[in-house]
């Protein structure tokens, strides 16, 4: 097992050298990602009207998911697309434009690069948590989903002529 004292920060360095003190040894990762999403599954299975955040065990409010996990990502949602919306406020970001309802905006890449997100599968509640993780990063607005389609639209006719 290889210790990197390289951490990055001083409580890393002596968690490192206790572990190496003690002859803790690394779990394999793939391995540990196999047992882990097994173990998962099994619960699920064993859970099956419960909420899908591993552990939690209250009732299904609508979708996958409880009452408490059902406000707590769409309150990040509303927070993300009020920090990305017009003049810092829940509204789409297009000229003229005064959609507010929640249900009707989402986020938009402003440099058309969503695909590089998608990859990496930062897509819905997990792109919610990435832009708050790493406090709102440029290169996104809040859009209204016709403007997300008419950006859209007028890119592809741009890009034929």
């Amino acid at each position: 097992m290889r210790y990197d004292l390289e951490a990055r920060s001083f409580h890393d360095k002596i968690r490192l050298l206790l572990f190496k003190a003690m002859g803790v040894k690394r779990r394999n990762t793939e391995q540990h990602r196999a047992d882990n999403l097994s173990y998962r599954r099994k619960w699920r299975e064993d859970h099956p009207h419960g909420c899908h955040i591993h552990g939690c065990i209250q009732p299904l409010l609508r979708g996958k998911f409880c009452e408490k996990h059902t406000i707590m990502r769409r309150s990040r949602k509303v927070e993300v697309l009020t920090h990305y919306g017009k003049n810092k406020c829940l509204q789409c970001c297009w000229d003229g434009c005064t959609v507010i309802d929640l249900d009707m905006l989402s986020i938009d890449h402003v440099n058309n690069d969503g695909a590089e997100d998608r990859r990496k599968g930062r897509v819905g509640t997990s792109l919610y948590n990435y832009l708050l993780s790493h406090d709102y990063p440029e290169g996104f607005q809040t859009l209204c989903f016709n403007h997300q389609m008419k950006k859209e639209i007028t890119r592809k006719r741009e890009e034929s002529v």
